[in-house]
């Protein structure tokens, strides 16, 4: 009966549905998970950054999306947003993403890129909510430790260094 009062659902709800979903650890049927990506991708600029964070979340923990429309939406949604989102937002974004072992064509720059766009969160990340970012990054992509080193603290660091001008407006 729940799928049938999807469509009507104000992203928020869609979000909240998504994340109960997870956490009692029920695999929707088709038929739901169909219905809550057609709704929550038709309203995703209505979504708050939580909203969207909490779908990526837990669809990917569900392993319920599938690269496609809905995902290419939502990271475009994130990356717009990535400034302004906080650090469980950011992280929301990260692990829902491994949990999916979410690896396209491109993934490698747009990681680096939703990295480097999220770094006000990551700078206000307590160590716990940095180590499982950089743990969920590099476990999609592994060279992208080499790169920034063993944490996101050097990687921080780093961008401070090359990008002062960034970390003087915060």
């Amino acid at each position: 009966a729940a799928h049938q009062q999807v469509p009507a659902m104000q992203p928020q709800q869609l979000a909240m549905l998504s994340w109960s979903l997870m956490m009692l650890r029920v695999r929707p049927p088709a038929a739901l998970t169909t219905r809550l990506l057609a709704a929550s991708l038709s309203s995703l600029e209505h979504h708050s950054d939580q909203d969207v964070a909490m779908l990526m979340y837990s669809l990917g923990r569900m392993r319920a999306v599938e690269e496609g429309p809905w995902l290419h939406a939502a990271q475009a949604r994130v990356m717009q947003r990535a400034g302004s989102m906080n650090g469980s937002m950011v992280l929301g974004v990260l692990l829902g993403l491994a949990a999916l072992d979410w690896s396209p064509e491109g993934g490698k720059a747009w990681l680096s890129d939703f990295v480097l766009a999220a770094r006000p969160a990551l700078q206000r990340m307590a160590p716990r909510q940095l180590e499982l970012g950089y743990h969920a990054v590099v476990s999609l992509h592994p060279e992208l430790g080499v790169l920034w080193g063993s944490a996101f603290a050097n990687l921080l660091q780093q961008q401070q260094q090359q990008y002062p001008e960034v970390g003087a407006r915060q």
